[in-house]
């Protein structure tokens, strides 16, 4: 049973630190997954009957079938943790609306709110490919604040 519990515990701290490593492609922080419940996330990523699970609500990088693949695959785990958990009513309404994963992803300028009206409609970065952005007004404005020293790292 010790055994058991270590392997448990281990999977966790493995899942922790894909989770800190997915959050370094995020210098400015804006991703909505700092503000997760870890047990949560890693409740959902066991789910999916995986050691782990390359979700990112920042999905710049990933390409569009991957990005749709994955989504789907997250929103059934969300849902298969609601059931095993027996959540209902509001309380089940909460983790759905908190965990569930988009298609579409949001600017990567920190000043600006906009969001993808069409999966993979903003453009990227050229240099790095790893943000990407609603307008060239946007991508100018995160290059001189902070973009330009974390480009292509």
């Amino acid at each position: 049973m010790e055994s058991l519990l270590d392997d448990y515990a281990k999977f966790r701290k493995t899942t922790m630190s894909s989770i800190i490593d997915s959050m370094s492609a995020d210098p400015d922080r804006l991703s909505l997954m700092y503000d997760w419940d870890v047990d949560i996330f890693v409740d959902i990523i066991e789910m999916q009957n995986v050691d782990k699970f390359p979700w990112f609500d920042l999905h710049w990088k990933m390409m569009k079938s991957e990005v749709i693949l994955l989504t789907k695959e997250w929103n059934d785990g969300l849902h298969r943790y609601c059931d095993y958990k027996n959540l209902t009513g509001k309380e089940r309404d909460k983790i759905v609306q908190i965990y569930t994963a988009s298609l579409l992803a949001r600017c990567a300028n920190p000043t600006c709110k906009e969001v993808e009206f069409h999966v993979k409609s903003f453009g990227k970065c050229t240099r790095c490919n790893s943000v990407a952005y609603c307008s060239r007004g946007c991508q100018k404005e995160h290059w001189r604040v902070s973009h330009k020293k974390n480009c292509g790292l």
